[in-house]
């Protein structure tokens, strides 16, 4: 028995796989992406650099504060065991779509 997929099964297949990949930007319909809220912007954050999607009350990634200028957001966040032993900042730019992250000084 052969199963023969169109080809816009495929790339509807294709597109579920490739989104489960990637920071998904939520769009308002007919206006384009839905600016980033802080919201957003702290659970992208604590993603990115904590692993897995943590809660406000976990104490191994601690929200110490973000701040929203010239179209970025910058979160402060301190790891601890086992998410690191750190503090850092994370910049988000273009909605959450790029990440930048820099150690903080102790």
């Amino acid at each position: 028995m052969s199963l023969h997929l169109g080809a816009g099964a495929t790339l509807l297949i294709a597109s579920f796989v490739s989104a489960g990949c990637s920071n998904i930007i939520p769009m308002a319909a007919d206006h384009g992406p839905i600016p980033l809220d802080s919201a957003r912007a702290v659970a992208i954050a604590r993603r990115n650099v904590c692993g897995a999607p943590t809660s406000a009350t976990d104490s191994t990634c601690v929200l110490r504060g973000y701040e929203r200028s010239a179209g970025r957001y910058v979160v402060i966040l301190e790891r601890r065991p086992p998410a690191g032993n750190d503090r850092v900042a994370v910049t988000l730019r273009d909605n959450g779509m790029r990440v930048e992250v820099a150690q903080l000084e102790p």
